[in-house]
């Protein structure tokens, strides 16, 4: 389930993207975590109506299990809305992420006029390529850059999901 993001999420987002297993999958949350920053970022990831929201993975019984959301840098200017998610590992393999990116991305696509999304993996991480191309996006890029919680450079691999590929999937 995918509800937006609340101040009550403070502890269960810190006690995921603090977990190095988790940073390091990730390009722009350092490791260690600092919790002033979280604070700070939890500001802009809640839902307006805007180009740019984090929602919170539930499940059933309504426990946080990680978070799915979306930004575009220019506010739907420039065809670069982007999508990114982190889960927390005790809920890895299940298919949950799979679910949530499907849902996220029909979305987007029913909301905002953009002709694709992009999203990125670090190339160590084969679960969240997995998720991409189970979802249809086509790796079109790799791009070295230096991830915030590692501090060293690591190949970055680009994917994008057009909308005019929907139909055939």
């Amino acid at each position: 389930l995918i509800y937006p993001v609340v101040s009550d999420d403070f502890d269960p987002l810190f006690d995921m993207l603090s977990r190095k297993d988790v940073a390091w999958q990730l390009g722009r949350w350092p490791h260690p975590l600092d919790p002033d920053l979280l604070r700070k970022r939890m500001n802009a990831m809640r839902w307006s109506g805007g180009w740019t929201a984090t929602f919170a993975l539930r499940t059933k019984s309504r426990d946080f299990i990680g978070m799915v959301g979306f930004h575009s840098p220019t506010n739907g200017e420039a065809d670069d809305m982007s999508l990114g998610y982190a889960l927390h590992p005790d809920h890895w393999g299940r298919g949950y992420m799979s679910d949530a990116v499907k849902a996220m991305i029909t979305f987007l696509f029913d909301r905002f006029p953009i002709s694709q999304i992009l999203a990125s993996a670090v190339i160590d991480n084969p679960a969240s390529q997995k998720v991409l191309i189970k979802n249809g996006f086509t790796e079109y890029d790799r791009v070295p850059f230096i991830q915030r919680s590692r501090r060293y450079e690591v190949i970055s691999l680009e994917y994008r999901l057009k909308r005019d590929h929907l139909s055939s999937l």
